[in-house]
């Protein structure tokens, strides 16, 4: 079964089985280039083969090159950071609707872990810039 196949049954399985539009927008791909793998069966690019593998967990978009990477790269650890992550959205989202009331409570509960928020909120900034992420932890070797 080629790689096309195999997303297209991934597909018929997951959430995304009838709205092929969100699952553009999770890999990063424009949705012609969606329908493409999934009708025309097209090449499926370099650019979209980690995000696949990510959302998907399908080995056929592991690159060989990641492949041989794979005892610097934690893939599990990948993983459980992007399931959490989607989680915290989804919550994160519930709050967008919330009463005043209720966001007033979330509000209190974090208070005494404004540090923490913090810290959260600068490590996902810098993680998207390596340069500026190796420029804080430079920093931060002198506050230990």
């Amino acid at each position: 079964m080629n790689e096309n196949e195999q997303l297209k049954k991934w597909l018929t399985n997951s959430k995304f089985k009838n709205n092929h539009n969100e699952f553009a927008r999770y890999v990063g791909a424009p949705n012609a280039t969606v329908w493409g793998w999934l009708n025309r069966d097209s090449k499926i690019s370099k650019k979209y083969r980690k995000s696949l593998y990510l959302i998907t967990k399908l080995d056929c978009f592991i690159d060989s090159r990641d492949r041989k990477n794979d005892k610097k790269v934690n893939i599990s650890k990948i993983d459980k950071f992007i399931d959490t992550f989607e989680e915290l959205i989804a919550l994160l989202k519930y709050f967008e609707e919330a009463t005043p009331e209720e966001r007033e409570f979330l509000r209190n509960s974090l208070d005494n872990k404004r540090h923490e928020v913090a810290y959260i909120n600068n490590l996902l900034r810098l993680i998207f810039d390596e340069y500026k992420f190796q420029e804080w932890k430079r920093n931060n070797e002198f506050l230990k």
